[in-house]
Formats: structure tokens, sequence, C-alpha cells
């Protein structure tokens, strides 16, 4: 069994299926909230939920169809070029409405999601990259086209760079206390620019500990436990696997941990079974990465030693050996009385033969 846990950015709002409730920001008056939906591979529908008398707005967005990137955008880019892409956003409503417009720098979540930053945090990457108008009004049921433009810097380092687009709409609500809060609801989808230079993929293990734990069954195997870090420290957006092997082990353990942007990290937990107690058991942690194209390589193997003390079997060991050694003892015993008896024995007749010739000679 493996389970991983990323490192990374700690921030206070994800994009998630299921809407968060609404933060007091400041006493009695506006807050935000998110309700939001997933920036993964499926299209984005939410739905806001402003105060009770006002109908409910529901929308989706997503690439235009000609940008050829299904439900992200991915483009590869040179510092200093410009680019123009398309988003289309759709009011499923009976209602227009006018849907605010932003830009972020993007991240992946704990859970392997992709996010961008808040409204109230400032973008300082690739966010900064992109323009794009600050709102759009879409008729009821109508659909609207919106161009915005992907800029590198000219000093933009080669590698992988996420960001991501998304549409806001803002209400008015009450806590429970009665206080307004402003509710703000947002879908939207990641923005991949891949800057072109020298492209490094590369990730690194950071501190290991390790450990046998032991099966107090003689007659059954244990299971190793390592508990490591994975760090991207290379400059493309990298999935990686890490497998842990050790020899007379059944097979391998493996964990996919999912998407690291560089810089990232994730902490991972493996534990390897059917190991058997050697004293000093090697294993070997492999882990590979796949880029975004599916290119797969090896990008590191580290060989560690586990103390696997079996103790169990050297207190059978140790039982048989206290078994054979009362045995033979016993036994050392029983001959040592046999040997005197039978000495004994010899004894007596030796004596009575002596006797029986003295009376035989008067």
């Amino acid at each position: 069994m493996i389970r991983a846990a990323a490192g990374r950015p700690n921030h206070s709002h994800h994009w998630m299926d299921m809407p968060h409730k609404p933060q007091n920001l400041i006493s009695r008056v506006a807050a935000a909230a998110l309700l939001t939906a997933s920036l993964a591979s499926a299209p984005a529908l939410a739905a806001a939920a402003p105060a009770d008398r006002e109908p409910s707005i529901t929308w989706s967005m997503n690439p235009a169809a000609d940008s050829g990137h299904g439900h992200w955008i991915e483009m590869e880019l040179s510092p200093g070029e410009t680019r123009t892409e398309q988003l289309v956003l759709k009011n499923h409503s009976e209602q227009p409405a006018t849907f605010g417009l932003q830009a972020a720098d993007g991240y992946f979540t704990d859970s392997g999601r992709f996010n961008m930053l808040s409204s109230d945090q400032p973008s300082h990457a690739a966010g900064t990259w992109i323009s794009i108008q600050d709102e759009v009004s879409v008729d009821a049921k109508s659909a609207e086209t919106v161009p915005f433009t992907v800029t590198v810097p000219s000093n933009a380092t080669p590698g992988d760079h996420a960001a991501g687009v998304a549409s806001v709409v803002s209400s008015l609500g009450q806590s429970g206390d009665g206080a307004s809060i402003g509710l703000e609801s947002r879908i939207g989808f990641r923005v991949m620019t891949r800057v072109e230079g020298p492209l490094q993929p590369s990730l690194a293990v950071g501190s290991i500990e390790a450990a046998y734990n032991q099966s107090w069954n003689p007659f059954a195997p244990g299971h190793i436990t390592a508990d490591l870090s994975v760090g991207n420290d290379g400059n493309l957006q990298l999935d990686p696997a890490t497998s842990l092997a050790a020899p007379l082990a059944a097979g391998s353990d493996t964990l996919e941990t999912g998407s690291l942007l560089p810089g990232d990290s994730a902490q991972v937990s493996a534990a390897l079974p059917n190991v058997w107690p050697l004293f000093l058991v090697p294993a070997t942690i492999e882990v590979t990465g796949t880029d975004t194209a599916g290119s797969r390589q090896v990008l590191l193997t580290e060989r560690i030693w586990v103390w696997a003390l079996p103790l169990p079997q050297l207190l059978v060991a140790a039982g048989v050996f206290l078994c054979l050694t009362g045995l033979r003892r016993r036994k050392s015993r029983q001959d040592a009385r046999l040997a005197q008896l039978l000495d004994q024995a010899r004894q007596d007749g030796a004596a009575q033969v002596r006797l029986q010739s003295q009376g035989a000679g008067r």
C-alpha cells in the first residue's frame, strides 16, 4: 500500500465539485466564497445561488472548439511571443447575466486537482501573462465567445508554467447572524504554457525513513515501510510513479503520485509486503516521470538498506536450541545413571563370585 500527500501552496480556496461555505472576511460586510467546478477533463458547469428573491444563474465555460485543446489549453511559445486564444461562456439561465472574467496563477491541490489562486490572492507567475476583458454579458440561453491573449515575458524561463482562466458571478447573501455576505462563484479551465528552451525533466528524492515491520508469526514474512519526499526539481510538469522493491519480496509496490509542477513536491508513504527478515535487506526505490506528451523515463534510482532482524525466527531457534539442550542433558544424565547402575551391577556380580569361590575352597 502506498499513500501520497502533495506539498503545494497552502491556498484557502480550491476548485472542487462541492461548494464552499462563505467566510466572513469583515464583520457584517461583504465576504467571498467559491462555488466551483472541476478544472479537470470534464466540462465545467456551475450555478450561483444569490439572495432568495433572485433567480439562480447556471453557466459553463470551456475553451473554444477551434482551439483544438479539449477542455483545457496547452501551448508552446517562445520568450516574448504572444498568442490569442478564445473561450466560450454559455448562460444556461432563463435571464441575462454579467460574468466577471479573471486569470491567475495555477497549481495542483493535494488531491491532484488543478486550481488557480482565489480572487484575493495576487498572481506573480503565468497568471500575469494572460490579458482578458474584465467582464462579459450573455443573454439568456445564449453563448459568447471571448478572446484572451497569453504573452510570455522575454525573460521567462524554459519549461512548463501553469495558469487558469475563470468566469465569476457575484451576489449577496446573509450569514446565520444576519450579516451581509458577498458570494463569489466561479468556474474555469487551465492554461498551460511551455516556454521554449532547454527542457530538463528531473525528480529528486528527499529524506528517506525506512523500517521493517515484523510479523510475529515466524512462518510469515513482514513488510517494509518507507516515508520519503519526491520533488520536481526540473522545469517540466511530470506525473511521477514511485516503486519500492526488495529481494525475495513478491513483486514491487508502485505509486502514481499525480502531477507535479516545477518546484512542487509530494510526501510518499510506501509499504512493501512479503519481505523476509534477512538482518540487512537491500531495497530499491525507483522514480519514473511521465510528461504531458506521455513520454516516460526512469529519472532516478535510490538503494537503501533496512535492518530486518528475524526476531520471531531467532526466538523459535532459541526455543528449539533450549529444548535440544535440555533433551541432551537429560539423555546424558540418563546415560550416566545407566552406566552407574551397570558398574554397580558388575561390582555386585564380582563380589558374589568371590564369595562363592571362598565357600567352595572350604
